[in-house]
């Protein structure tokens, strides 16, 4: 299964220094049931901060002295934070009260564009001209092409690895996917045809 191969990966780090930031991409041992299930899990809620804590120690072998952070100070407290972790629904209820209400507070005064929180490093120049509405670039928008689960994993992958070969890397994450080759759906699926057809010749 993809989902196995990739969990067992482990979690994979970006460092982007020139937008001093750190994006971790965590494969997780929870089932969907577990997250999907009942709103506020003390539970599940202590599975995830320990998955995030575990994999913020990889950061170990990836910072360097010039990044300037004090990664033992803060591995040292998220790791001690882990101990202080809610255990009751009503525990965890309260906890994530007040950053939920900040958090809320700041998307109300923070532009379309702000709210998207895209490091822009990483894309061409002339992106944002091309695509020139928040619309195309929303995470969170199951119209826009990389807005659902399958969209998002494959962008994921593409700026993970960036072939050279774009349409050889599609086919085999398509067929990972499972949903058989690209020539299976240019067949079958008509808004596609045309695109895949021109990419496959």
């Amino acid at each position: 299964m993809p989902h196995e191969r990739e969990r067992q990966k482990g979690p994979a780090l970006t460092v982007r220094r020139p937008a001093a930031r750190v994006d971790i991409r965590i494969v997780s041992e929870l089932s969907e049931y577990d997250v999907l299930g009942p709103e506020g899990d003390a539970e599940v809620f202590a599975g995830v901060a320990h998955e995030i804590v575990a994999a913020l120690g990889a950061l170990e072998r990836r910072v360097k002295p010039a990044d300037d952070i004090d990664l033992p100070q803060l591995l040292s407290h998220v790791r001690q934070r882990l101990d202080q972790l809610p255990a009751t629904h009503q525990e965890l209820m309260s906890t994530v009260e007040a950053p939920a209400s900040a958090a809320q507070a700041r998307w109300a005064t923070t532009s379309p564009w702000e709210a998207l929180d895209i490091d822009w490093s990483l894309y061409a120049p002339g992106a944002r001209t091309l695509l020139d509405d928040p619309f195309y670039w929303d995470p969170a928008d199951d119209e826009v092409p990389h807005g659902n689960d399958t969209g998002a994993d494959l962008l994921a992958s593409y700026l993970e690895q960036r072939p050279t070969d774009v349409m050889t890397f599609l086919a085999t994450e398509v067929e990972e996917m499972g949903f058989g080759s690209l020539a299976e759906i240019a067949a079958d699926d008509e808004y596609e045809h045309d695109f895949l057809r021109a990419g496959l010749r």
